[in-house]
C-alpha cells in the first residue's frame, strides 16, 4: 500500500499565506498555495497519471522572484548540511547572484543564474490577460518539456566554457506543477543524459518551499 504524507504550513495570521503538500512514497503528488486572496496555485497527479494544475492571480514579470529563488536554494543546501551565506545580486555576465561560503577557511562561491521554469511567452501572456489558468490537464511529458525548454534557453545563451562554474536555477515558485514527482521523473528519463552533457556545475528546480527544491542533474538522477 502506498504511503501518503500531507504537510501543511499555515501562516494565515501573520501573512495570509498557506501552503500544503501531499507526498506518496517520498514523491510529491499534490500541492496548493494561497498567497492571500489575489494569488493561488494548485496542482496534483491524477489517477490517470495526468497532471492537473491551476493558477490564479497576477503573474510576476521579468526578473521578479529571482533572488527569492536563490534564497530558497541556499536554504535547501544549508538544511542538507552546507554553510552558505545569503545570496547577493550580481551584475556579472551570465550571473544573477553570488553566494559565499561561511565555512572557516573555505573561499568557495556559488555562482547562480536563474531562469523561469516556463519560458514560453504565450503561457505568461494568457495568464496575465485572463488572470487565471484553470484546471489544465496534461501529461507529465508535456510538463517535462517545459523544464527542458527552460534549460535549453540558457544553454543557447551561456557559452559552454562558462557553464562549469554556474549553478542553473529554474524558478518554479509560480509554477509548482513542475515540481511534481511524476514530472521530475519523466524529465530525468527523457532528458537525463542530455542535461548531464551540458556542463553546468549543477541544475536545480526551485519551487515555493525548500521541500520543493530538487536537483535535476546527475547527482540526484
Amino acid at each position: 500500500m502506498a504511503h501518503i504524507t500531507v504537510k501543511i504550513t499555515d501562516n494565515a495570521v501573520a501573512s495570509d499565506h498557506m501552503s500544503g503538500a501531499s507526498w506518496r512514497d517520498g514523491r510529491l503528488v499534490g500541492f496548493i498555495e494561497s498567497l492571500g486572496r489575489p494569488r493561488v496555485a494548485q496542482c496534483e497527479v491524477l489517477e490517470s497519471a495526468l497532471v492537473r494544475y491551476s493558477l490564479s492571480g497576477k503573474p510576476s514579470h521579468g526578473e521578479d522572484g529571482t533572488m527569492h529563488a536563490c534564497e530558497l536554494l541556499v536554504r535547501r543546501l544549508n538544511a542538507d548540511g552546507a554553510c552558505w551565506d545569503l545570496p547577493n545580486e550580481s551584475s556579472l555576465r551570465n550571473l544573477d547572484a553570488v553566494v559565499k561560503s561561511l565555512e572557516p577557511g573555505n573561499q568557495g562561491e556559488l555562482k547562480i543564474q536563474v531562469v523561469r521554469g516556463v519560458v514560453e511567452s504565450d503561457f505568461w501572456r494568457v495568464y496575465a490577460i485572463a488572470g487565471s489558468i484553470d484546471e489544465v490537464e496534461v501529461s507529465s511529458s508535456v510538463c517535462a518539456a517545459f523544464i527542458r525548454s527552460a534549460i535549453a534557453f540558457k544553454e543557447r545563451k551561456i557559452p559552454g566554457d562558462a557553464r562549469a562554474e554556474i549553478v542553473l536555477v529554474l524558478n518554479c515558485i509560480e509554477t509548482p506543477f513542475l515540481c511534481l514527482g511524476s514530472v521530475t521523473s519523466r524529465f530525468r528519463s527523457d532528458s537525463g543524459r542530455w542535461v548531464d552533457s551540458l556542463g553546468f556545475q549543477e541544475i536545480w528546480l526551485v519551487g515555493p518551499r525548500i521541500d520543493l527544491v530538487c536537483r535535476l542533474d546527475r547527482s540526484e538522477a
